[in-house]
């Protein structure tokens, strides 16, 4: 989740420095712009710790690893994020203080407030971040967990909304029930669907 960006350019050094000094708060960096990344709600920090530990366990054995959003992600050489949750198999992002560089999948919880942008803004620059190979974007509101999935230049989109679907993240060679992603969660009852015979 994030707030407005400031007005005013600075440098790649200077973002860094910047988010280096702030102990409370983390900062993303977008073309010269930093943008406050805001705090998420009770329920956004319990997917997000439900998708890292699902991803921990499907990922035992490999050299994948999981990253909370604590670790800073390059997307090109003047935009860093901090997604929900990222997937890297590279080794030098375990020993990289600064950044994940090579990051394979990218995770966002969306939220009210920030949906719109995870959607567009933020989804293009993980679709022009070479490394990327699937976004999955995840609705704390409802059963609705989205992949988009890198096929060469083009981007497939694949949705699962049932309680018994079973994600499948193929670049990591998972398959994750969808309910571990909501484990524990409340979600509001669904609406009935319209009867078709009115």
């Amino acid at each position: 989740m994030a707030a407005e960006p400031q007005h005013q350019p600075i440098t790649v050094e200077e973002y860094f420095e910047l988010d280096r000094n702030m102990v409370d708060a983390k900062y993303e960096y977008y073309d010269g712009y930093v943008r406050l990344m805001a705090g998420g709600t009770p329920q956004h920090a319990m997917i997000c710790m439900n998708v890292g530990a699902a991803l921990t366990a499907a990922l035992r054995g490999s050299k994948c690893r999981a990253f909370t959003s604590d670790a800073r992600v390059q997307v090109s050489q003047k935009r860093y994020v901090y997604p929900d949750v990222t997937v890297s198999c590279s080794a030098e992002d375990i020993l990289d203080p600064t950044a994940i560089r090579s990051p394979r999948v990218v995770f966002e919880v969306l939220s009210p407030n920030t949906a719109g942008f995870d959607r567009n803004k933020k989804s293009n620059m993980y679709r022009a971040c070479p490394s990327i190979e699937a976004i999955v974007l995840i609705d704390p509101q409802q059963l609705s967990v989205e992949v988009l999935l890198r096929d060469g230049d083009f981007w497939h989109h694949f949705s699962y909304y049932t309680a018994d679907a079973v994600v499948e993240i193929p670049p990591l060679g998972v398959h994750i029930p969808i309910a571990e992603f909501y484990q524990d969660i409340e979600l509001p009852p669904e609406l009935p669907l319209p009867d078709s015979r009115l």
